[in-house]
């Protein structure tokens, strides 16, 4: 059924034949215009809310409960349906449409300039939804001033008689396929919206209201409008010399703060600013108003802003259409900004002095920051807040800050944090995690950790936590997670200011580049690109310094915030005894693993298939399939495999032990598998274990917080088995145990997994961890120098690339695109090739008969002239190509036998068998005893070695592949002696012939040397008994380590030394002539 409109001349005729609701509630919105623009509004706001109920059944959406027009644009827009310019003029004729229907509105300049946006929005919803490309051109044109009286009963009447037939009519609905190509359009339609000088003026009146301005170019301009005390206005038309007028003034009360230049929304701006600083040196004021201060190089007022309406741009920043300039120092440069400032964010940056706070900071002691009755941070932590600290007074407003997992970043953070606003350098920092349980862990360390008399943060200053949305005037301190902070940003209804915070910090930034599905937030993210994208789009949000913490930084973390600016790394934590090492991994091999499942063409196979989540049997492979290591337990679900690993794992994992066991598995089923296949090994083997001592933790589980603060804090459970929720940032110091069971090939990921053992854990006598792998893992592991970001780059889809080509600009740019689509092509062939039949025939349908082989080789050869047309004729093939992923729909199932055919542990970077790994260490000795300056002191005048020496040594041989964890346990696998040596016997043993002693041996016979010399007093015996035990975890010992902890506080080496009656250094000299000696 068609529905005509007779012959008029409304701007929204267009819409007539598909949406005939709309159409007719436009026209009448027009027809009222002038006698009546209360009902033109609120016309205006039924048209809107109609198009958002329309968009909700192309996209299969069922509406929201909270069924509110607000609530709806929050939903599109969170999909990436509403490009920034829409959800404005939807937001504008929702407010103004509120405003007629409940308060009386009828402003009739209102009421046209919310005319003119109805028709962009009309436009752009042709061209997007109903394929009208000319609608885009369509001009709007004012109303003729008629009176609609004589011709209402008309159409009352017709409106009437064909109601029924209409709301039969179905709205066609989009398939998932047709969903992306409209999100194209969207955007790309949005750009082609024009706005004049007066519809630019309401949408930066509509911005500035929402940053907390009184704006209103109509009603608030002068000499109509002045400031007033209490009042944050920015005023139109404010006089500026004698002859020109700013577009805005800005006035929080009576201070003149600002000047904004406004353009048309099709003009850049970024170069305006020029504009907006000449009238800032011409600016009046006329009555009891007031300039802030300066003049600042001739400039009276302080701040300028140059506007065109336009969202901020990130790939090209002249295209943003808001740009700032800080006058009061020549220095400064404009820059683009996301939002405005609101007027307490100029306010506070009238106030502060970040000059004055910058001399604080350089002047702030690090004394409370040391003292072990304050936060009693170690010397690297110290070094970092310093490098830190540096980086900032430099003028960076980008740091990163990289230390090893368990070396004490959050409480890094917490110092650096207490200074930052101790010092006044920042007003109010925000401290981004990217999971609750995380900022949970942070708050605790907040709330604890003694700083100054003995206060803690939380004491101090006021600190907002996870529960708290937004701060407070007075909050210094907001903990959020990126989830939250994705909706607020991205929210216009409560979108903070851009100075809401002058610094964020960023835990475990790298973390930025992999969506979690874990995570634990309740952020609904489409794809991983969505979340790229929302993620830095919030980071980098606020006008802020930015600083990232991480442990292993990757190239989009060092993107965000630059070069790290201090480097503490894992091998120099073990070597300073903060962590602990791993010993040589156990390679657990099986007879599948090594030869792989193998299925034959023609023969029965066991699937699972996932749609009807059975287990069925397929009678005849068409096709042979070979399945390796990296498939099992995603491609293929392995019983056997997983009960062979199991067998051999409960001979060395103690469920009942005090260390703890984190097992990483495939995917959250396999999770499952693991749990059972465990509980069944250790019930066969006879061992009766707690039900709760084995637990999945995973994100699907419920009370995740719960659990992990069990896993952590209580007996049970011992073994933990996860996929990602505790792959990074979960602090249980007990975990003695790592067991791989899946496939890991980066680098960057498989450190964050190493990280969740490497913290000490004194109170079980915790001095190294064991790793288990039972899939290969060091077989495909990154080399060190491959730092990638965890998640893989997503592509582009091919109707995005297909609608880019539509508006390529050049023929080597349509080459480029081009070329991408063939790559894309290439990539995806093999997987069309031995995709299911179902999916094989629809390539084959879609392309014309065509095998990938051949599509490819002519949509090479096709000339450019006839490229675009060949690319939009097979748009349903590029549609089924982006949708389905051409992976099977099931998993194998294998019943195959399996057993564990060797358990075996390379040492070094060769994996080497031990006493090979031995012979390479002297080796490597007698070649490098005399080029390292260390290791020549070390075999020569070993009692001149200092601590820094022989730390740059371990620091040369773990470069080289020689740790002392391995060489002890290398050592002990020979020998068969459970000895532990350390480094430095080991290389006089190797390279010198000296007798090799447990290294508390070493240190007992020296010690016991020096108390032979004399007859030392009691106090002296004690002080005596101290250095032994420090020399256990520290060796030697020099007259400067006496300044250092544990004998700082005990009064350094000055006291010290006058109760051994000044011969303290004497005798570090005896002793230290002892520790080498070999009899």
């Amino acid at each position: 059924m068609c529905f005509v409109v007779k012959e008029m001349t409304s701007n929204f005729a267009f819409l007539a034949n598909t949406w005939p609701k709309l159409a007719r509630h436009a026209e009448f919105a027009e027809q009222n215009l002038y006698h009546d623009p209360n009902t033109t509004l609120s016309k205006l706001r039924l048209f809107s809310e109609n198009i958002t109920i329309h968009l909700f059944d192309y996209l299969n959406l069922p509406l929201p409960a909270d069924n509110t027009q607000f609530e709806r644009l929050k939903i599109l827009r969170n999909r990436g349906v509403l490009p920034p310019e829409v959800d404005m003029i939807f937001h504008k004729l929702r407010k103004f449409g509120n405003d007629a229907i409940h308060a009386g509105f009828d402003s009739f300049d209102e009421a046209k300039i919310c005319l003119s946006f109805a028709h962009k929005l009309a436009r752009w919803f042709a061209v997007v939804y109903d394929n009208q490309p000319e609608a885009a051109q369509f001009e709007f044109t004012m109303p003729e001033r008629r009176d609609p009286s004589a011709e209402f009963e008309q159409l009352k009447a017709e409106y009437e008689k064909t109601a029924q037939e209409l709301d039969r009519l179905k709205t066609e609905r989009l398939s998932a396929e047709k969903q992306d190509e409209r999100k194209v359009l969207s955007f790309a339609a949005a750009q082609q919206l024009k706005f004049d000088e007066a519809e630019t003026r309401k949408l930066i009146d509509a911005q500035l209201r929402d940053a907390g301005w009184e704006a209103d170019t109509k009603r608030l301009k002068w000499p109509d409008c002045i400031p007033e005390p209490g009042k944050n206005r920015a005023i139109a038309e404010w006089p500026v010399g004698e002859q020109n007028r700013a577009d805005y003034a800005l006035f929080i009360g009576l201070q003149f703060v600002g000047i904004i230049e406004a353009k048309k929304k099709q003009k850049d701006v970024s170069s305006d600013i020029g504009q907006a600083q000449k009238y800032a040196k011409l600016a009046l004021i006329h009555g009891e108003e007031q300039f802030t201060g300066g003049p600042w190089c001739g400039h009276r007022v302080p701040f300028v802003f140059a506007s065109n309406g336009r969202g901020f741009s990130e790939m090209v920043k002249s295209k943003s259409g808001l740009w700032f300039l800080d006058l009061r120092k020549a220095s400064n440069h404009a820059k683009a900004l996301r939002n405005w400032y609101s007027p307490d964010d100029l306010r506070d940056l009238l106030r502060r002095d970040i000059e004055q706070g910058n001399v604080h900071l350089k002047q702030e002691s690090f004394a409370y920051l040391q003292s072990p009755n304050g936060a009693n941070l170690r010397d690297y932590q110290i070094a970092a807040i310093k490098a830190v600290e540096e980086a900032i007074l430099s003028g960076r407003d980008r740091v990163l800050l990289s230390m090893a997992t368990g070396t004490g970043k959050t409480r890094t953070a917490l110092g650096l944090i207490y200074r930052l606003l101790k010092s006044k350098r920042f007003k109010r920092i925000l401290f981004v995690v990217d999971r609750t349980s995380l900022g949970d862990q942070a708050e605790g360390i907040f709330k604890e950790t003694r700083l100054e008399e003995l206060q803690t943060l939380t004491e101090i200053y006021d600190v907002k936590g996870l529960k708290d949305a937004t701060p407070d005037e007075e909050t210094k301190l907001h903990i959020a997670t990126v989830q939250s902070l994705v909706r607020r940003v991205s929210d216009p209804a409560v979108a903070p200011s851009v100075g809401q915070y002058d610094c964020v910090i960023v835990d475990e930034a790298h973390r930025g580049y992999l969506l979690d599905r874990e995570g634990g937030g309740d952020e609904e993210f489409l794809s991983q690109k969505d979340y790229l994208s929302k993620y830095r789009n919030a980071i980098e949000y606020f006008e802020a310094t930015r600083i990232g913490l991480t442990a292993t930084p990757a190239f989009h973390t060092i993107d965000i915030f630059g070069e790290p600016a201090y480097i503490y790394g894992y091998r120099q934590a073990v070597i300073d005894g903060y962590l602990v090492d791993f010993e040589p991994p156990y390679q657990i091999d099986t007879a599948l693993k090594l030869a792989g499942i193998h299925y034959v063409k023609d023969r029965p196979a066991l699937i699972y298939n996932r749609r009807t989540a059975a287990i069925e049997e397929i009678a005849h492979l068409e096709d042979d399939v070979d399945i390796e290591i990296d498939g099992f337990n995603t491609k293929v679900i392995t019983p056997p495999f997983n009960q062979a690993v199991a067998g051999e794992l409960i001979k060395h994992v103690d469920p009942l032990d005090d260390g703890k066991t984190l097992i990483f598995a495939a995917s959250d089923e396999h999770a499952d598998l693991v749990v059972t296949t465990l509980k069944d090994a250790y019930q066969a083997a006879g061992r009766a274990v707690p039900d709760e001592a084995i637990l999945k933790i995973t994100g699907s589980v419920e009370n995740q917080l719960e659990l992990i603060r069990h896993f952590k804090n209580e007996r049970f459970p011992n073994i933990v088995v996860t996929v990602d929720l505790l792959t990074t940032g979960i602090d249980v110091p007990k975990i003695t145990n790592l067991v791989f069971l899946r496939r890991v090939k980066s680098r960057i990921l498989y450190e964050q997994m190493l990280g969740r053992a490497t913290r000490r854990c004194d109170e079980i006598g915790k001095d190294h961890f064991s790793i288990y792998d039972a899939v290969g893992l060091y077989d495909v592991l990154e080399p060190v120098s491959a730092m990638k970001p965890v998640a893989a780059s997503i592509s582009e889809r091919f109707v995005e690339l297909i609608t880019q080509m539509r508006v390529a600009a050049s023929p080597q740019e349509m080459q480029a695109i081009r070329d991408k689509i063939l790559a894309k092509l290439q990539r995806k062939k093999q997987r069309i090739i031995k995709a299911e039949q179902r999916l094989q025939e629809l390539f084959l349908l879609k392309s014309n008969n065509r095998t990938p082989e051949q599509y490819i080789k002519e949509l090479a050869a096709t000339p450019f002239a006839k490229l675009l047309g060949r690319l939009q004729a097979d748009w349903g093939l590029f549609e089924l190509l982006d949708h389905e992923s051409f992976e099977p729909n099931f998993q194998y199932v294998s019943t195959a036998p399996d057993q564990v055919v060797s358990v075996t542990r390379g040492y070094g970077k060769n994996n080497a068998a031990p006493e090979d790994y031995l012979d390479t260490f002297k080796r490597y000795l007698d070649e490098q005893k005399d080029r390292i300056a260390a290791l020549s002191i070390l075999c020569q005048r070993p009692a001149t070695l200092t601590r820094n020496d022989v730390k740059q040594l371990r620091l040369i041989l773990e470069e080289a592949g020689f740790s002392q964890t391995h060489l002890n346990d290398a050592w002990n696998a020979v020998t068969h002696d459970e000895i532990l040596i350390d480094m430095i016997t080991l290389i006089r043993h190797l390279a010198l012939g000296d007798a090799l002693v447990s290294h508390q041996e070493r240190i007992s016979r020296a010690v016991g040397k020096i108390r032979a010399m004399k007859a030392w007093t009691k106090v002296q015996k004690q002080w005596l008994d101290r250095i032994e035990k420090q020399l256990l975890v520290q060796d030697p010992i020099g007259k400067e380590d006496f300044d250092a902890e544990p004998f700082a506080s005990h009064g350094g080496f000055h006291y010290i030394n006058n109760i051994f009656d000044g011969e303290l250094a004497t005798m570090l000299d005896a002793l230290n002539e002892y520790l080498y000696q070999t009899a």
